[in-house]
């Protein structure tokens, strides 16, 4: 089956998280986010959706053209690259990269290679559709937040 990427490039946080709910309610498997080194702070979020589905192409281009209009920041265009058939069972991964999350937190796909420093926490999981991947700016927050906390002692159950 070939299909059509749509991808929005280079948004913040808070506007990925409204692009995420259009593509996770029009496209065809829900949204894809990721993020670009050196900060991880701007964010590209990318959905598919089967060739020539046109009314669902429409859905999806008018809910982004009204959150161009009612974001601080706007949307850039949504980029779309028609896609032919491929394995899509192992395709997906190549969407998620460790990722840093403040001084000492690392995120790692378990089919990612990564050195850690010496005192790198390191979260290895498996991304997918029922778990999440870490890149979520309330989670990467709280990561956050718990690194500038005295945990010693501390259980966790």
């Amino acid at each position: 089956m070939d299909f059509i990427q749509i991808a929005v490039e280079n948004v913040d946080g808070e506007a990925a998280e409204a692009v995420s709910e259009v593509f996770n309610r029009y496209g065809y498997g829900g949204a894809v986010l990721e993020t670009t080194p050196p900060d991880f702070a701007r964010v590209t979020v990318r959905t598919v959706i089967p060739a020539g589905e046109d009314d669902r192409l429409q859905k999806i281009e008018i809910a982004l053209a009204l959150m161009d209009k009612a974001l601080p920041n706007g949307l850039p265009a949504p980029r779309m690259t028609f896609i032919g058939e491929q394995d899509w069972a192992e395709g997906w991964k190549e969407h998620f990269h460790v990722v840093r999350i403040g001084p000492r937190v690392v995120v790692q796909p378990s089919w990612r290679e990564h050195s850690p420093a010496p005192d790198d926490v390191v979260i290895r999981l498996d991304p997918g559709a029922a778990f999440g991947s870490g890149l979520h700016p309330t989670t990467q927050l709280c990561l956050q937040v718990l690194q500038t906390r005295s945990l010693a002692g501390v259980d966790v159950f």
